[in-house]
């Protein structure tokens, strides 16, 4: 591990930084995937600094992580709806009233998240992540930044545990998506330590990401099958009605599958992160 990893985790928290201003310009124009690549942005931050903000001194982390989940959540209500709006026709059918809701919803996400993005408050955040990035222990310990890591994982195992303890297709898809988003923190804390992260936690953030990939798959379909049974309560028609049966048996198969995915790719996390 190199000696002066809690100065690359600074320089990596101030690139983060210049990469929110960069994007800001290229999102407010409406710029394909930019709004995706900002919302990665803002994750890579706040999972480095929930996961080593203590062991490398950072200072005032916990005010800025606030702000980071704030401009998150913007940036995820935009890009849900645009995967919606994206998926669910996918060569069906869609009621009307599906696509009415998906273009009301994608309007709206996309008015707020503009206003946003022009606000003083969004302006102030990428100086405040640079300014945290700056204050990095240069030399943190290594059994620190290891234990860190380890936290991260069983953070992972016991929102895992809480899905297999789960009483009910509801609890089960909230569990599973607490793992996705225990998993994306755990690989971004490693990608922030690069290659001192070692070869082993290397592997296993690279594993983390495919598994990661199965339950975003699985969170798109669960999306997709709330936002169906919701309108289709309210629908009549015989023909629409079979438009929206037919919509729901693809999202639920997607969702089946991946979750399949999800359980045979699992217990290869153990070997990565778990205990030798």
């Amino acid at each position: 591990m190199r000696p002066h990893v809690g100065r690359d985790v600074g320089r990596y928290l101030r690139d983060l930084a210049v990469r929110l201003d960069e994007l800001a310009p290229a999102v407010i124009a409406g710029t394909p995937d930019a709004a995706h690549q900002m919302r990665t942005t803002t994750r890579r931050a706040s999972a480095c600094l929930a996961m080593f903000g203590p062991v490398l001194l950072l200072s005032d982390d916990a005010g800025l992580r606030t702000e980071l989940a704030w401009l998150t959540a913007e940036l995820g209500a935009f890009r849900d709806a645009e995967v919606l709006a994206t998926r669910l026709p996918g060569g069906h059918e869609v009621p009307i009233r599906v696509g009415e809701a998906l273009t009301e919803t994608l309007a709206k996400a996309t008015t707020d998240l503009r206003a946003a993005l022009e606000s003083a408050r969004f302006a102030a955040l990428p100086l405040a992540l640079a300014e945290v990035g700056a204050t990095a222990k240069p030399r943190p310990r290594r059994s620190d930044l290891r234990r860190a890591v380890r936290r991260g994982w069983q953070r992972t195992v016991r929102r895992h545990a809480a899905y297999l303890a789960a009483v009910d297709e509801h609890l089960r898809d909230e569990a599973l998506h607490e793992v996705r988003k225990s998993l994306r923190r755990l690989r971004y804390a490693c990608d922030a330590l690069g290659t001192s992260c070692g070869s082993r936690l290397a592997a296993g953030a690279a594993e983390a990401r495919a598994v990661q990939e199965v339950l975003g798959e699985h969170h798109d379909a669960v999306v997709s099958l709330s936002l169906l049974r919701g309108l289709a309560l309210t629908e009549r028609d015989p023909a629409r009605l079979a438009a929206y049966a037919l919509l729901f048996d693809v999202e639920t198969t997607a969702r089946d599958r991946a979750l399949a995915r999800f359980e045979t790719a699992w217990p290869q996390l153990e070997p990565h992160f778990g205990p030798r």
